[in-house]
This record gives C-alpha cells, structure tokens and sequence, in this order.
C-alpha cells in the first residue's frame, strides 16, 4: 500500500509558498546589455507566474513541488546566467553531484522532472530554440510490456 504525504498546515504551506516566492522575486535580473535573452531567474519569476495562474494546477503543493525541483538548478548553475547558456551537460552534473550526495534514483526523479517540464515550457514560450533537459545517459527508459501473442488470447477466452 502506497504511503500518502502528511498534508501541511495552511501556515506551513504558505510560509514554502512565501520562501519561494521571494527567492524567485529575488532573482529577477535583466542581462547585462550588449546580450540578448533572459536569465535563468527571470524565467524562474515567469515561469511562477504562470503556474499560479494556471487552471490546470488545482494545488499550490504542486506548484511548490516544481518550484522544488528547479531551485536545485538555480542553486547549481546561478540565477543569474543567461537561460540560453545553460547546457545538457550543466543537468547531469546536477544529477551526478545529487547521486554522489546520496540522493536516490527516486529523489534524482523528483528534481529532474519539474527542471525538464519548466524547459519545455520556456521552449513552447520562444525563450529557447530548444530543451537541454534530456533525460540523461544510463537514465532508465519506461518499460514497455512485450507484445501478447496472439495465441494467449482468443476471443473465446475473454469474460463476459
């Protein structure tokens, strides 16, 4: 049986909320001129914005589960780097020091996927050309059942 997470308080919750928030306020910086693009931060605040006025995140726990993931990366590559010069190798780097932190494949999962949903999302918004969040080598592929063969199931053998 599956183990279900401790609801937080509505103080916890808006004090993560808050944190959050701030730290990504916090981050907002424009590019030095003569560059062209945006920060990691910036597009961290954007992106924010856009979760919490979504209608399809019905909870602020899911928002903070994304905002969770990506701090790791602005905490690993800096906030104020240019969103277009963070690269593939920068992601697995984060992995591999999360792995030789001890961090479980399970744990590394949770950080990757927000940071690959926020890049396809800054890529569907034109602020990058493409994603460098790819899953990264040796990283397990979904498991596909093996096709049925048509013998183990004939139409006589389904229920009624």
């Amino acid at each position: 049986m599956a183990r279900m997470a401790r609801p937080l308080t509505q103080a916890a919750q808006s004090s993560v909320t808050a944190q959050a928030t701030h730290s990504l306020r916090s981050e907002e910086t424009s590019i030095p001129n003569g560059m062209n693009g945006i920060t990691l931060g910036a597009a961290l605040s954007r992106w924010h914005t856009h979760l919490q006025a979504s209608d399809r995140i019905g909870s602020q726990r899911t928002i903070d589960a994304y905002l969770y993931g990506v701090r790791f990366l602005a905490d690993s590559v800096g906030s104020h780097r240019p969103l277009a010069d963070i690269t593939t190798e920068d992601i697995e780097a984060l992995l591999g020091s999360l792995k030789r932190a001890g961090k479980s494949a399970g744990g590394r999962a949770v950080v990757f996927r927000p940071i690959r949903t926020f890049f396809r999302w800054c890529v569907a918004r034109d602020l990058l050309d493409r994603s460098p969040a790819r899953p990264p080598r040796g990283w397990p592929h979904p498991r596909h059942r093996p096709p049925r063969s048509s013998s183990s199931r004939t139409p006589s053998s389904r229920p009624c």
